[in-house]
């Protein structure tokens, strides 16, 4: 359940997206930091919105992976955090969350 704070700004997030047009829109798109009260407000709102992190703080999830799994600043961290960087550049969102999922599986976490 949301604090009352949540609940407020999940109205004016609706009012400010029923001003701009959303209930005429093809296409819904909204984009955030990851954090789950953000997701869950998009979802009550605008359902059939499409859910995006945006790039800076995607790469901070990658970074967060990266250095957890290989050590902080090692040079295996850096690489599998490149990669992941270029694969999402690219586009390539499921390549980058079939590698968080290995991890995760591996560690035990799935």
């Amino acid at each position: 359940m949301l604090e009352p704070q949540g609940e407020a700004f999940g109205r004016a997030l609706w009012l400010e997206g029923y001003r701009r047009g959303v209930t005429q829109a093809k296409e819904v798109v909204a984009i955030g930091d990851g954090a789950h009260w953000i997701w869950d407000l998009v979802g009550e709102h605008f359902p059939r919105a499409i859910q995006i992190v945006d790039w800076y703080h995607a790469t901070q999830y990658i970074w967060k992976v990266a250095n957890a799994v290989y050590g902080e600043g090692s040079g295996l961290a850096k690489q599998w955090a490149k990669n992941r960087l270029d694969e999402l550049w690219d586009g390539k969102v499921d390549a980058v969350l079939l590698r968080f999922q290995e991890h995760a599986s591996a560690a035990g976490w799935t």
